[in-house]
């Protein structure tokens, strides 16, 4: 209605032309100026129009998360490298670096990402790592559940103090 204003007086004009031409007038044009509607139609159109709004910012939405997520595999794909790995390694201690007043301990750690094992202590066979009570600096503890038939449980506390050692 208020969009095709030019539309709707053209349409008046053909209804009206024809009575008035009888009586002998000539209806040469037609121009809507303003159209009163009441507060229940008013508040119908808008919220049509609101709805409209926010059903197409969804749609936008939700495209730019399926774009971000496509982004984001490409991503994962590409820094899933061990180059890629050893990267973000160094990058996270240099980070840590610059941060004041913090203290980082660095634990011997046998990264192997070509096959995604990341080994603390050295790992099982490893000449380096944290030794349990009773086994030879020569023979490495190991931890519960790795799948080494010699598996010797580590309490806390002797994994603490023997980080306080080094």
């Amino acid at each position: 209605l208020i969009e095709n204003r030019s539309s709707i007086a053209s349409a008046i004009t053909a209804y009206i032309d024809k009575p008035a031409r009888e009586w002998g007038v000539a209806v040469e044009s037609m121009l809507i100026k303003d159209v009163s509607m009441s507060k229940e139609l008013q508040t119908s159109l808008s919220s049509a129009a609101t709805q409209r709004r926010i059903g197409e910012s969804k749609v936008i939405q939700a495209k730019a998360e399926v774009d971000a997520a496509t982004l984001m595999r490409e991503a994962a794909e590409i820094l899933n490298t061990p180059a890629a790995m050893q990267i973000r390694t160094l990058d996270s201690m240099v980070m840590m670096a610059k941060t004041a007043n913090t203290k980082v301990m660095f634990v011997p750690v046998n990264q192997d990402y070509s096959n995604g094992s990341i080994n603390a202590f050295g790992g099982a066979g490893s000449t380096m790592g944290i030794n349990a009570p009773g086994l030879s600096p020569k023979q490495p503890s190991v931890v519960p559940g790795s799948g080494n038939p010699i598996a010797q449980p580590i309490k806390d506390s002797v994994i603490y103090s023997q980080l306080a050692e080094m």
